[in-house]
C-alpha cells in the first residue's frame, strides 16, 4: 500500500525533506502536491507553516514476494568473499564529479539572474551560473573563485542561497517548482561523506551492541543517512529533537 501524509514546515522546502525523512524515500519516489504555501509573518504575527501532502508513487513498491524471492533461491554462504561497494558510492565515483549530465541544454530566467547578481555582489570573480529544467526540478551550479564562501559551514549558506532561489522562482507560480543549487559538486561529495559516515557507526553500533547519536544535520542530511541505512539488516535509525537541533539516532534490532 502506498505510503501518504501530509507535513507542515517553515518552508515547503523544509515541508518536503520533513516528509522523505519520516517516509524515508527519496525525491523520485513520490509525489507532492502543496496544500499551504505558508505566511512568515511579522515579528510572529501571522505565520502559517506551509503544508504540502506527500504519496508514495506506486512504481516504487515492491512487494515482499519479490524481496523475498532471491533469499530463497539463493544458496547460503557462511562468509563474503569480497566485500560488495555500496551502489550509492559507485554510482558517485562514475559521474566523477559531472554535475549536469552531457546534452543539457541550459536555460536563463529570473533565478540565474538573481544568483549571478548575488555572486557579483559578494565579490567572486568570474562567476558563472548554469541552470537546466529536470525531472526533479531546476538545478542550478554556481562557478567561480573561493567557493566556500558560498558554501559555508557544512553546507548551511549553499542552503540559505537555495531557498532565496526557491522563493524567487516559485513566485507568482500556482504550482511549486524543486530548486537545487549546487557548487563545487558539493551536495554530491556531502552525500559521499555522509553515506561513509552512515556505515562506518551502523558498523559500530550492530559491534557494540550500544546506539549512536549524530550531531544535529538539516532533514537533507538526515534523510541521507536513514536511506543509506533502511535495508541494514542489523541496526534502525529514526531522529530525535527538535529543528534545529534535531539528529538521528542509530540503534541496534
Amino acid at each position: 500500500m502506498a505510503k501518504v501524509i501530509e507535513i507542515e514546515g517553515k518552508t515547503i522546502d523544509e515541508a518536503i525533506y520533513l516528509g522523505l525523512d519520516q517516509l524515508k524515500l527519496t525525491i523520485d519516489e513520490v509525489d507532492m502536491e502543496v496544500i499551504e504555501y505558508g505566511q512568515k509573518g511579522f515579528m510572529g504575527i501571522g505565520y502559517k507553516p506551509a503544508k504540502v501532502k506527500i504519496t508514495q508513487r506506486e512504481e516504487a513498491i515492491i512487494p515482499d514476494f519479490i524481496l523475498n524471492k532471491d533469499k530463497e533461491k539463493a544458496p547460503h554462504k557462511e562468509k563474503r568473499e569480497k566485500p560488495r561497494k555500496d551502489k550509492k558510492i559507485e554510482a558517485f565515483e562514475e559521474k566523477k564529479g559531472e554535475y549536469f549530465p552531457e546534452g543539457t541544454e541550459f536555460v536563463e530566467n529570473e533565478v540565474t539572474e538573481f544568483l549571478q547578481g548575488l555572486m557579483n555582489h559578494i565579490g567572486i570573480k568570474e562567476s558563472t551560473v548554469k541552470a537546466a529544467n529536470t525531472d526533479n526540478g531546476l538545478l542550478v551550479n554556481l562557478e567561480g573563485n573561493d567557493m566556500g564562501i558560498l558554501i559555508g559551514r557544512r553546507g548551511e549558506t549553499l542552503d540559505a542561497v537555495q531557498y532565496l532561489a526557491s522563493l524567487v522562482y516559485n513566485k507568482d507560480k500556482e504550482d511549486y517548482h524543486r530548486v537545487t543549487v549546487d557548487t563545487e559538486n558539493y551536495r554530491k561529495k556531502r552525500e559521499n561523506t555522509l553515506i561513509r559516515l552512515a556505515k562506518k557507526k551502523a558498523g559500530q553500533v550492530a559491534k557494540t551492541g550500544k546506539k549512536v547519536v549524530l550531531e544535529p544535520m538539516s532533514p537533507f542530511e538526515r534523510r541521507i543517512i536513514h536511506f543509506a541505512l533502511q535495508n541494514d539488516k542489523f541496526v534502525t535509525t529514526y531522529s530525535e529533537g527538535e529543528e534545529p537541533n534535531r539528529h538521528i539516532v542509530i540503534d541496534k534490532k
